[in-house]
């Protein structure tokens, strides 16, 4: 998280771990030992096993080996399973920029890593769903959803920034 310029750390480093804000009390297991973090539903890891699990039901969009990139390609081409996997996705990741704006109220949020990735379709569908979940909606504007300029590279790139912020 970025304000006034600068990169917010938090009292002991933690601040921006956005991934572990709890989106579903009893959820998924995360990585980290807790359930229900929005990294579970809403990250390039979630966006692979919603089109996988989609697959294994009944969708039958062409396989090139990366369920995101399939699932993606075949919402592009309009196929209804994919687009409904997309419109899931998309709402998670509304539903968890909704609540950091309730608590920060951001002019803009930027989805970084693998979901960023070619993801124009992604983008426009957090923008459409994130009305749904922000509170005082009708008297406010959202903010601004943007894709990172470098994708899944973003985190890599700001991390190698880290040590020029801490010379300010």
């Amino acid at each position: 998280m970025v304000a006034g310029g600068r990169l917010l750390r938090g009292a002991h480093g933690f601040a921006g771990e956005i991934g572990h804000v709890v989106v579903d009390h009893g959820g998924r297991t995360c990585a980290c030992g807790r359930q229900g973090c929005w990294e579970q539903y809403a990250s390039g890891t979630a966006l692979r096993r919603l089109a996988r699990e989609a697959r294994e039901r009944d969708a039958a969009w062409p396989d090139s080996g990366d369920d995101a990139v399939d699932v993606r390609r075949a919402a592009e081409d309009g196929d209804v399973s994919a687009l409904r996997v997309i419109g899931e996705f998309s709402d998670w990741i509304a539903l968890g920029v909704a609540t950091l704006a309730h608590v920060v109220d951001p002019q803009v949020v930027v989805i970084g890593g693998g979901v960023a990735h070619r993801a124009e379709l992604v983008r426009s569908a957090v923008e459409r769903h994130l009305g749904e979940h922000l509170y005082a909606s009708h008297v406010r504007n959202p903010p601004q959803v943007l894709l990172a300029r470098f994708g899944e590279d973003a985190g890599a790139i700001g991390a190698a920034f880290l040590d020029r912020e801490d010379m300010r």
